[in-house]
C-alpha cells in the first residue's frame, strides 16, 4: 500500500506538473493570441488608414480632372456661343438681303411687266397706223395718206 500510496502521489504531482504545463502552454497560446490580435489590429488600422488615403488621393485626382474638364468645357461653350452669336447675325444680315433683293426683283419684274404692256400697246397703235396707211395705199388714195403721215 505504501507504494500505490506513492505512485498515487507521484501521479498527483505529475498531474499538478503537468497541469502546470498546460496552463504555461495555456497562457503562452493567449498570449500569442493577444499579440497577434494586437498585430491584426495594427494591420487592420494601417491598412484601412492606406485604403482611406487612396481613396482622398483619388477623390482629389477626380476633382481636379473635374475641375479641368468644367473651366475647358465652358471655354468651349463661350466659344462656341459666340460662334452661334456670329452666325444668327449673318444670317440676320443675309436675312436683309435677300428681302432688299426680292423686293428689287419683285419691282423690277413689276417694271418689266409696265413695260411688256407699254411696248405691246405701242406695237397695237403702230399695227393700227400702218393698216391704215396700207388701206389708203391700196386705195391710193395720196392725199389721206399725206395726211395721216
Amino acid at each position: 500500500m505504501a507504494n500505490a500510496k506513492l505512485t498515487l502521489e507521484d501521479q498527483i504531482k505529475l498531474a499538478k506538473v503537468e497541469n502546470e504545463s498546460l496552463k504555461e502552454s495555456m497562457n503562452a497560446v493567449v498570449e500569442g493570441e493577444r499579440a497577434d490580435e494586437a498585430y491584426s489590429e495594427t494591420l487592420y488600422t494601417q491598412k484601412s488608414e492606406q485604403f482611406a488615403a487612396r481613396i482622398r488621393k483619388g477623390t482629389q485626382k477626380n476633382e481636379s480632372e473635374l475641375n479641368t474638364i468644367k473651366v475647358q468645357y465652358s471655354g468651349a461653350q463661350d466659344k462656341y456661343l459666340e460662334e452661334l452669336k456670329k452666325l444668327e447675325r449673318e444670317i440676320a444680315i443675309q436675312s436683309q438681303r435677300a428681302k432688299v433683293l426680292e423686293t428689287r426683283r419683285d419691282n423690277e419684274n413689276v417694271a418689266f411687266s409696265n413695260d411688256i404692256q407699254i411696248i405691246r400697246k405701242r406695237v397695237l397703235d403702230y399695227e393700227r397706223h400702218i393698216k391704215k396707211l396700207k388701206h389708203h395705199v391700196d386705195k391710193e388714195d395720196t392725199e389721206s395718206l399725206v395726211k395721216e403721215l
